[in-house]
């Protein structure tokens, strides 16, 4: 087969693709219109309270004829006895929900009752959403029933009434556990700004010791991480946080002796290293005055 013919036939086949292609989509659109254009065969219950689907009878769409009173089919355009034209329909029809015994009235088109499902069911999520924002509102505001110690992360109680007041006019409560007088969050939002400001510390701080290579020790009851060289050293072995006492495992221990043992050794070599370029540099400086006395002498 010649390149022409092949051409030729490649172009016949894309052709004949296309064609198909645009029929089915036209069947499809045709379809869709007849399935949205008849009248629907259920409609939801109008009670708002009420779930069932009910059925839409297919003569409800049954008309008289106003000329001869003949009952004609619902997608009869002419009386089929006169020829009479179809009335135009005063009102929707309705149907009596056997649950609720609610009526409801029926859309002429399927198109017409799926808008107006979708108007019902926007309408609903706004309400819900508009409910729901509200009630997180109103828990927001009110007074928290207890709250984390920001030490030791003991949940503490609170009382329904004010207990007493600190210097600063703020309430406070006392922790049995850390032993500390903490200020109880005014509202919830107030305590869940508090978390928030803790788990961001908690994290910041984790991933400094994590990305500088410094072992820290995580406290078992408040999360503060606590750097092991200070664990060992100022803070006598207890959290920075709550002053519970931490246990230092032995390969955290050898970890702070050995970077401890380096850092000791890298300020020893630059003490050797200051200390050779001072008397380099006065070395230098000595042979310099002896050279300047030399050619002193030799001037004079």
């Amino acid at each position: 087969m010649s390149t022409m013919a092949m051409l030729k036939s490649g172009l016949s086949k894309a052709a004949q693709a296309t064609k198909s292609a645009a029929k089915a989509a036209a069947d499809y659109s045709k379809e869709t219109y007849k399935r949205l254009a008849a009248p629907p065969e259920h409609v939801r219950c109008s009670n708002g309270d009420c779930d069932a689907k009910l059925q839409v009878p297919s003569n409800i769409w049954d008309w008289p004829c106003p000329k001869c009173t003949l009952t004609n089919v619902g997608n009869e355009a002419k009386c089929s006895a006169c020829e009479a034209p179809k009335p135009k329909l005063e009102r929707e029809p309705a149907v009596q929900c056997p649950l609720c015994q609610q009526f409801t009235t029926v859309p002429t088109t399927t198109l017409h009752r799926n808008i107006k499902n979708m108007s019902e069911d926007t309408g609903k999520a706004l309400n819900s959403a508009k409910v729901a924002a509200a009630t997180k509102y109103e828990e927001l505001k009110s007074r928290p029933s207890n709250f984390p110690c920001p030490y030791c992360q003991t949940v503490l109680n609170v009382p329904p009434e004010q207990g007493p007041l600190n210097e600063q006019g703020v309430e406070v409560l006392d922790c049995k556990v850390c032993e500390r007088r903490v200020p109880v969050p005014g509202t919830n939002f107030s305590k869940s700004i508090l978390a928030t400001k803790k788990t961001v510390k908690d994290s910041s701080v984790k991933a400094y010791y994590t990305v500088a290579s410094k072992p820290f020790i995580t406290c078992p009851r408040c999360q503060s991480h606590n750097l092991a060289e200070n664990v060992l050293g100022e803070q006598e072995g207890v959290c920075k946080e709550c002053s519970l006492r931490l246990e230092v495992p032995n390969a955290v221990r050898a970890e702070v002796l050995r970077q401890q043992h380096e850092a000791a050794e890298k300020k020893k070599q630059e003490a050797q290293a200051a200390k050779n370029a001072a008397s380099a540099s006065a070395a230098s400086a000595s042979s310099a005055s002896s050279s300047t006395e030399g050619t002193v002498a030799k001037l004079q």
